[in-house]
């Protein structure tokens, strides 16, 4: 009983410590970028997202990217978003401003289509 408890805890532990790990890097992430710190939240953020599958904090990692005119990787985060839940809205336009930006003009005016049908 006790050696199956043991496996099980090191089976457990690390798992628990890496969704630890990846909270703390999102709330990080979150407070540099209130604080308008773009290129110290898109490092946390790189870190967190991966393992925790959260929109809101996709779609703030492209708008930190977006800020600092590294539209590739705004344009990867607003796809990962897209891929948990269609974009609307704001963050379609958003999308659209970076796909534009990145001369993809068809799919800019897809996703400009899309925000504009929404209102």
């Amino acid at each position: 009983m006790t050696m199956m408890l043991r496996k099980l805890l090191l089976v457990a532990l690390p798992a628990l410590m890496l969704g630890s790990c990846a909270k703390h890097h999102l709330a990080t992430a979150d407070k540099e970028h209130a604080r308008m710190a773009y290129a110290k939240a898109v490092k946390h953020y790189e870190k967190a997202l991966p393992s925790i599958q959260d929109r809101a904090a996709a779609l703030r990692a492209a708008d930190a990217y977006q800020r600092m005119n590294q539209h590739t990787r705004a344009n990867e985060w607003y796809a990962f978003a897209h891929r948990l839940e269609p974009l609307q809205g704001e963050d379609a336009l958003r999308h659209a401003q970076v796909l534009l930006q990145l001369e993809r003009v068809p799919e800019s005016s897809a996703q400009l289509d899309r925000a504009l049908a929404q209102k």
